[in-house]
This record gives C-alpha cells, structure tokens and sequence, in this order.
C-alpha cells in the first residue's frame, strides 16, 4: 500500500478506538414496539463466583418488600450460598426496580454493597435509568461524586442522546468546556444515543449546529453518522455525504459510508466507489467493496473487477482478489497474474510477495524461478525478493 493511504486510514482506526471505547455498545434503530416502549440496560459481562452448581435458583424477593428492605434480605440469602447468574439476575432486577423510585438511594447500595463487575454493571443500569427520568439530577450526582468517571458521563449522554438530542448537546457542550480534551468522545457518546433511535436527521443536526468542533472533530463525527446510517439505508446516507462539501469533511464521511455498505451490499458499493473522483477515497471504497464481495462471491467479485478494472484506482481492489486466500493458495498462478496487472509498482511487488511467501513454503524452486523470469519485475524488485525468498540447495 502506498504511503499516502496511510492518513486515511489513521483517521478510520481512530473513530473505531474511540467508538470501542464505549464497552462494546452496539447501535441499531429502533424498529419494534418493545424498543419505544423501553430503554435496554448496557450488557456488562458479570463472572460467576464459583463454579460449583447451587441446589436451586434463590428464591424471589417476597412482593411485599421492595428497595433497600428486599436487596437487605437478598444480600443476607445470597451470603449463606454461592453465588450464581441466577442471583446476580436477581439482585440487578431489585436494583433497577429501586433505582425507578429512589435511584440515588440504589446508586448508594450499589458502590457500599457491590464490588467490581457487579457494582460496574449495577451503577451503569441506574444511571441510564435516573438520567433517563431526571438528566439534571443523574448529570448532578455524577459531576458532585465521581467527576474523572468518564465513563459515568458517557453513558448519560448516550442516554440523552435516545431521548432528547437538544439535551445531549447541552450536557455535552458543558462537559468539553471543562474538558476540551474529550471532545471527540463525549460526541461520541450522544451520537451513539441519537443513532440508536434511528433519528438520523437529528444526528446531522446534531454536528452542523456545534460551530465549535474543530474541523478533525467534525470529519470523525460525520464518519461515524455515514457508518451508522449505512447500515440500514446506504442510499440515504450517500445522498447526504455526497451532499457535504468537497474536501476532507466529505472524505472523512465517505470513509465511514464506505465500510458499512460494504458489509451489508458489496456489490452496491462497488458500484457507488465507480462514480467517485479519482483519488485516494475511491481507491479505499474499491478496495473496501471488493474485499466484503470477495467473502460472499469471489468469483463475481473477481469477474466485476475484471469488467471495470480501467484505472490505477482499482490496485488496492486488484490487489484484493490477488492476496485472497483461498485465491492465492488454490491457484497461484492466477493470483500471480492479478498481481501483475497492478499499476502502482509498492502494491504490485508487497501483493507479489505475499502470494510467493504461500507458494514458497510449498514449492521453493517454482517461486525462484518465477522471480527469476517474470516481466513486470524490474531487476532490483528481482534481487529484492530473492533475498526474501532464496533458492534453496
């Protein structure tokens, strides 16, 4: 790959380690009743503190006792016995019971009575339900009693995010005052909200209104709305990013809409990244495309290159086809002769050398004679790959 692929590719990698930072939390919209009619609670794994199975799941807490009276006696039952999943579904139940009625005094059982997993899993629940009841306070309670707790804000501005975006933005505009150096991932965190309900319109508005994102900032959130949005209608979202202007912000989006249309309708993005400028952003949304189809239908996606390959843009989706495995391993030769199809002379000899560093574990002298007779290699291409593959006595 050449070397100027590389700042696009830094600024994808980056939107993916901020987005993972957020435990993992998928975002889907919201498409049946049991999603407008209820917030789920953030799934954060929990262990099972012995392996030795109990006589029986515990027994439930007695209707008549609710908030601290029934996670007392719970507490009290689950001592006497090994814990189990069936008791810490239990008790996170109780929990988010209570935290419907009195979410401070839930908050408080949970960081005196709970220790690591739990307490982390406890504590995310009630406030996703305090801040979906009353942000003001949960935002408070967070600020006054765990203000380096990030995470604690993230998850309420995910929160805000599924149930008011102007509040979202409010809480996070307040938040990066304080603390500039978070800005992409407090943004992060309220599109992650605004994007699960499917309300992409907000989610735009939501980044064109901020006049105070830096431009970087920008480029990764509307990245971030392209790859969400992608997902479910690539139509839309390629109009709206084709809509931006041009330059990075538009690159940045393209990137984002690129690997999510990929991977719902490779054959539908290909075709998108036929129509784009020449340049680095096409040559990334090919090669995208062309790797997601060569998984489902490589030999369509192979005979598709065949058909449109007219350009030096289609390398890295050359470049694709050639190095695929099956492809490469089962047939080298034609891998071969892919690879030598390619323009550009760094992706053409690092596929080449892919593809011989297969076939020269296997056949040792057909991979030094091919290096010794093929007519795209320049002599010192020749000389540097038989150093990296020489012949064997």
């Amino acid at each position: 790959m050449s070397a100027s692929n590389f700042p696009l590719r830094f600024l994808v990698l980056t939107v993916v380690a901020v987005a993972a930072f957020f435990a993992g939390r998928l975002t889907r919209p919201a498409s049946t009743a049991a999603d407008h009619g209820s917030l789920p609670s953030p799934t954060i794994a929990t262990g099972v503190a012995s392996g030795k199975e109990t006589a029986g799941p515990a027994a439930p807490v007695t209707p008549a006792k609710t908030g601290e009276g029934a996670l007392t006696e719970f507490s009290a039952r689950a001592a006497r016995a090994p814990q189990s999943l069936a008791s810490d579904d239990e008790r996170q139940k109780t929990l988010e019971q209570w935290a419907e009625r009195d979410p401070a005094g839930a908050i408080e059982f949970a960081r005196t009575k709970l220790k690591s997993d739990r307490q982390a899993q406890a504590l995310s629940s009630i406030l996703a339900i305090w801040g979906k009841s009353d942000p003001a306070a949960a935002w408070a309670w967070v600020r006054n009693n765990d203000p380096t707790a990030t995470h604690h804000f993230d998850t309420l501005l995910e929160v805000f995010g599924k149930t008011s975006s102007a509040t979202a933005a409010r809480y996070v505009n307040e938040f990066v005052q304080m603390h500039p150096e978070t800005a992409l991932e407090v943004n992060l965190a309220a599109l992650l909200g605004i994007t699960y309900t499917g309300d992409f319109t907000a989610a735009r508005a939501f980044v064109d209104t901020n006049t105070s994102l830096t431009p970087e900032v920008r480029g990764n959130l509307n990245n971030f709305i392209a790859g969400q949005w992608a997902r479910y209608a690539p139509e839309a979202a390629a109009a709206w990013t084709m809509s931006l202007p041009a330059g990075p912000q538009r690159d940045q989006a393209l990137i984002g809409l690129g690997e999510s249309w990929a991977g719902v309708d490779p054959q539908a993005a290909a075709k998108f990244a036929t129509a784009l400028p020449v340049g680095e952003t096409r040559q990334l949304a090919l090669r995208q495309a062309i790797t997601n189809w060569l998984q489902t239908d490589a030999d369509q996606a192979r005979q598709w290159v065949i058909d449109n390959n007219k350009h030096e843009d289609y390398d890295q989706a050359v470049a694709a086809v050639a190095t695929q495995n099956n492809f490469m391993f089962r047939e080298p030769d034609r891998a071969l002769r892919w690879a030598g199809t390619i323009f550009d002379d760094t992706i053409r000899v690092q596929s080449t050398a892919t593809i011989l560093a297969g076939l020269y574990s296997r056949d040792p002298t057909t991979t030094v004679a091919y290096i010794r007779s093929a007519p795209n290699l320049t002599e010192v291409q020749r000389t540097q790959l038989l150093a990296q593959f020489p012949p064997k006595e």
